[in-house]
């Protein structure tokens, strides 16, 4: 029954729009008054902060109401289901999930049957957010290189730790491990903040998590950098080797930052919703924070947003099943 009135809801939306014509920002504006966010992660991390600014930055723009709703759970599936099942009127969106469109993102729902690689699609995706690998700085090797190189003399695991199963932290340690030839310890907190501080309490040697959130206590000198995932170096840590410099990646284990909408949006306001996204991309406040994200940003929309998601999806399926990552 519920399936049946979201069809019947997506047909008048998309008869609706067709007949309305080609919908223009302002017009986009002034007949939608209460849109939200949909961040699927607890508040306080780097998703729920970039959800909230851009909402603050939309309201500002278009007078209307934005708001950011919290809905965490399973890695982000709960939220990214709720904005998929949602009316594709343009005043909903996802604030980008990466893990769970990598893991899950292609199976069926056995209750809803919503695919989120087929009934969401991006609105924009903003950049890509690189990964580092820290330690303590009291035990800390001078790069990941020579770090390995100490386990496999020593016979020990690569014991590292991450925001979760299924996380690209996740499949980066993997990864690594595999190609490298060594035994391997996943040690999967819930969440970023978790596993600093587990890294910096010494609970763990060594950990796979986001710069914004050690970019201090390396600077402090509490932690140590070995390597980024990014193509390139980062200015704020020039002396920290990204994984290609250091022969041990082929992969760029970066995480896409984005809004997505239902893929049953009309196109009108589909194209109405972009081109407020990429207005907002131009917005100093952020430029800020996407740069204090250590988001790369080089904003991808329509046909390149939609080639990137569906392309990521498939090397990521592709690496889970190399890799033997098994999601529940």
């Amino acid at each position: 029954m519920k399936a049946h009135k979201s069809s019947r809801r997506r047909f008048v939306y998309s008869v609706t729009a067709l007949l309305g014509g080609q919908m223009t920002l302002e017009a986009f504006a002034k007949t939608q008054t209460v849109r939200k966010i949909v961040c699927p992660f607890s508040p306080g991390g780097i998703s729920d902060k970039l959800s909230r600014v851009l909402a603050q930055a939309a309201a500002q723009l278009t007078g209307d109401t934005w708001y950011v709703q919290n809905m965490p759970g399973a890695g982000g599936l709960v939220g990214s289901n709720e904005v998929a099942q949602s009316d594709p009127n343009g005043n909903t969106f996802l604030f980008s999930p990466t893990g769970v469109f990598r893991t899950r993102g292609g199976r069926e729902d056995n209750r809803s049957r919503i695919v989120l690689v087929r009934d969401l699609e991006p609105s924009i995706i903003f950049g890509a957010m690189p990964l580092v690998c820290v330690m303590r700085a009291d035990q800390a090797r001078p790069n990941l290189r020579s770090y390995l190189a100490g386990l496999r003399e020593s016979g020990a695991p690569l014991m590292y730790a991450t925001s979760g199963h299924g996380s690209t932290s996740h499949f980066m340690g993997a990864y690594i491990a595999k190609r490298h030839q060594l035994a391997s310890v996943h040690v999967p907190f819930a969440g970023s903040l978790p596993t600093v501080t587990a890294v910096l309490g010494g609970h763990v040697p060594f950990a796979i998590v986001d710069p914004m959130l050690v970019i201090e206590h390396l600077n402090k000198g509490d932690l140590h950098c070995l390597a980024i995932s990014s193509s390139s170096r980062e200015p704020r840590l020039p002396t920290t080797e990204t994984l290609t410099e250091q022969g041990l990646s082929a992969v760029e284990f970066t995480s896409w930052q984005g809004l997505l909408l239902p893929s049953a949006t009309p196109a009108p306001i589909k194209a109405s919703a972009t081109d407020l996204f990429l207005t907002l991309t131009k917005s100093e406040r952020v430029k800020k924070v996407l740069h204090e994200a250590f988001i790369q940003s080089v904003p991808l929309s329509g046909a390149r947003a939609q080639t990137f998601f569906h392309n990521d999806h498939r090397v990521f399926q592709a690496l889970m099943s190399d890799l033997q990552i098994a999601i529940q």
